[in-house]
């Protein structure tokens, strides 16, 4: 099966590429009425990334820091961390979500980069829809169907930091109308710098395999099955609250199997039932996880009346954790188990006011979980579409975020940074606490796209939140250690304004560029807690920007440049930093490929974040390195 040509999708293209993520049905990305942003295999092609986190450096508004070589905080519009709990992370409509810390644990979620058909990001609300988490955004990552994988493929690399990577993917066909595709992948990478004569304990290894099965089992009906495997182990040097340090190895596994049936009733109706399973298992010396979540989702979309198109689902989730406290002083757990169920149930109805011009969405989500009972999830959005080549948006929406099991039921012994100069680390003990609520946000959004030329598109998203019920922490007594209890003494606003453009320079030059400013201010409800509110402000950055250059210099040879910068994070702390990455693809034959990829070579190394405030690690800065890579496909 030949390569796909780097710059083969026209603008046209781009525009009309199909999403899900805002209306749970497919609807053209220049269509939703969302400040959505979607990376294409393209895209990913292009860049040289090798992994997802990042990939999502190619949205606008997205905050991707690297903290260790296996640790990441990534965020949008705002309150970014390790364990950055207000956005929701989807592989293939399955959540990521981890609900010990709140999170998404970034090191753990990997498939074949080639099999991405393409990252959906939302950046807002997207609780509606997804449900309790998706405050700040949403983002599912969509793998290709099988029937689109058919052949072989083989990948190879090495470099500085990417020590080792392969992968080798197989598909073929199970009768007349059935597809498949297994692979094994495997990744090492190289430990991160410290400071100019120590290197980081932060080097990982992991292996991972899966499978996909596509059954057409008639002209109305699809059926998909797919699962995954993985183990791995992760080497971290972690700060204990008596100043020592301890080095390990964390060892993780698990899997996860899905199966999705939809049903087409006419082209304006379809019926869809989707069920998972998923295990994961983690040692470290502060915790030991083992996790079982099953999940059930299901979704119908009708037209009612002539002017109606309403979508309506059920969904329900069942997990259960077994915990293990290794280190007590530093980690305690007042349930060792523990099972949750959440049931929701979701409508929404798009009112075409005016057919092909004006689109009016109303819906809402009520969730029943076990922390904090009854939650409503409401929004409103407009779309007005003049003509082919504008289009204005706009959006209320309310979205909250649940307790996690940290903030309900452990007590944690943690280094926090100090609130006032100098910088240093003071012990303190955190305690959940039962009474611990949901956090919310109401957002305002307008948008506005448009076509400008033939060769450019210009998107702009414009929002202003305000958030209620934010984490804090209660200071009981200054010790020491500091002992702290969780609450929710905060509110807040944000507001910022992403821009980006796709500008089709020439047939064989296009540029994609991006820019997003963002600020948050925090206030303490009768609190007085200089630790969130000094954390949370600053720890995302107030401008970023990207520009992605591609060059088909002819059918062999490709050039790509990919500029990003982010100003530095105050309470972190960090300095601003401009990034550049440099690739060089030859297709040396129609199914061989030979690539060179330079990234970070603007300075040696750079600190992107800090030690997280919940389990403090060992942090290590971004050093320049560079990989080859083949790719084989047969």
């Amino acid at each position: 099966m030949p390569a796909p040509g780097l710059l083969e999708m026209s603008l046209e293209d781009l525009l009309s590429l199909e999403v899900t993520l805002v209306s749970r049905k497919p609807e053209s990305k220049w269509q939703a009425p969302a400040a959505i942003h979607v990376v294409t295999q393209q895209d990913i092609a292009n860049s040289g990334v090798t992994s997802i986190p990042e990939a999502l450096r190619l949205v606008p508004g997205i905050h991707v820091a690297r903290i260790e070589s296996d640790k990441w905080a990534i965020s949008a519009r705002g309150l970014n961390g390790r364990f950055a709990s207000r956005m929701l992370v989807l592989m293939d409509g399955r959540s990521v979500y981890t609900p010990l810390f709140s999170g998404v644990l970034w090191e753990l979620q990997d498939t074949v980069i080639e099999d991405i058909e393409r990252i959906e990001v939302i950046r807002g609300p997207g609780g509606t829809m997804w449900g309790a988490n998706a405050v700040n955004g949403v983002v599912n990552i969509v793998t290709k169907s099988a029937k689109n994988t058919q052949g072989g493929l083989l990948t190879l690399g090495t470099g500085t930091e990417e020590s080792g990577f392969m992968t080798s993917r197989y598909g073929g066909q199970l009768g007349e109308n059935a597809w498949y595709r297994v692979y094994v992948k495997g990744v090492e990478r190289d430990t991160g710098l410290v400071d100019e004569d120590t290197q980081g304990h932060d080097d990982w290894r992991a292996a991972r395999a899966g499978f996909r099965i596509d059954w057409d089992m008639s002209p109305s009906d699809e059926v998909t099955v797919q699962g995954d495997w993985y183990a791995g182990a992760m080497g971290q040097e972690t700060y204990l609250p008596n100043f020592d340090t301890f080095i390990e190895d964390i060892d993780v596994a698990g899997g996860n199997l899905l199966a999705r049936w939809s049903h087409e009733v006419d082209p304006l109706s379809n019926v869809s039932l989707q069920a998972y399973y998923d295990r994961t298992e983690r040692e470290e010396a502060m915790i030991e996880e083992d996790r079982d979540t099953f999940d059930l989702d299901f979704q119908w979309r009708l037209p009612v009346f002539e002017k109606h198109e309403v979508v309506w689902g059920l969904g329900y989730r069942y997990t259960t954790d077994r915990l293990a406290t290794p280190n007590p002083a530093a980690v305690d757990v007042s349930e060792l188990e523990r099972d949750n169920e959440l049931l929701s149930t979701f409508v929404q109805d798009k009112f075409y006011l005016v057919p092909d011009r004006l689109e009016l969405t109303l819906g809402a989500k009520i969730e029943r979980n076990d922390y904090t009972g009854t939650e409503l999830q409401p929004n409103l959005r407009l779309a007005y579409t003049p003509n082919e080549r504008h289009m204005v948006w706009g959006a209320v929406s309310r979205a909250v975020r649940t307790p996690s099991r940290l903030e309900r039921s452990v007590t944690l012994a943690r280094l926090l940074p100090n609130p006032v100069p100098p910088p240093a680390l003071i012990p303190a003990v955190m305690t959940g606490d039962d009474r611990y609520d949901a956090e919310k946000l109401t957002e305002y959004e307008v948008g506005y796209r448009v076509r400008a030329t033939e060769r450019v598109s210009i998107d702009v998203a414009m929002f202003y939140g305000d958030y209620d019920d934010l984490e804090s922490n209660e200071v009981d007594g200054f010790g020491p250690p500091i002992a702290l209890s969780l609450g929710n003494r905060f509110t807040g606003e944000a507001y910022g304004v992403e821009v980006s453009t796709v500008w089709q320079v020439r047939d064989w030059w296009r540029m994609s560029a991006w820019y997003a400013f963002m600020r948050l201010h925090l206030h303490p409800n009768g609190s007085g807690d200089a630790f969130s509110e000094s954390n949370f402000e600053n720890d995302y950055p107030e401008s970023s920007a990207g520009m992605l250059n591609t060059f088909s210099v002819n059918d062999k040879l490709t050039l790509n440049a990919w500029l990003r910068y982010a100003d530095g994070l105050p309470s972190i702390p960090t300095k601003d930093h401009l990034d550049l990455d440099l690739q060089v693809t030859w297709r040396a034959t129609p199914n061989v490929e030979l690539s060179i990829v330079g990234q970070n070579l603007l300075d040696q190394s750079h600190a992107e974040y800090g030690p997280s405030t919940i389990v403090a690690t060992q942090t290590t800065e971004v050093e320049r390195g560079v990989y080859g890579k083949l790719t084989w496909r047969f």
